[in-house]
C-alpha cells in the first residue's frame, strides 16, 4: 500500500510527526498497490 505525495503534503499540515497520524485516518488513506 502507499499513500501519493499530495495527501502526504497535506498531512504534513495537520501533523507535526508521523507516529501522530491517526491509524484510522493512515489506513482510510492507502491505496492498494497492483500485484
Amino acid at each position: 500500500d502507499w499513500i501519493s505525495s499530495d495527501v502526504i503534503s497535506k498531512l504534513k499540515g495537520y501533523y507535526r510527526h508521523v507516529d501522530d497520524v491517526d491509524l484510522f485516518v493512515g489506513g482510510i488513506l492507502e491505496s492498494p498497490l497492483p500485484g
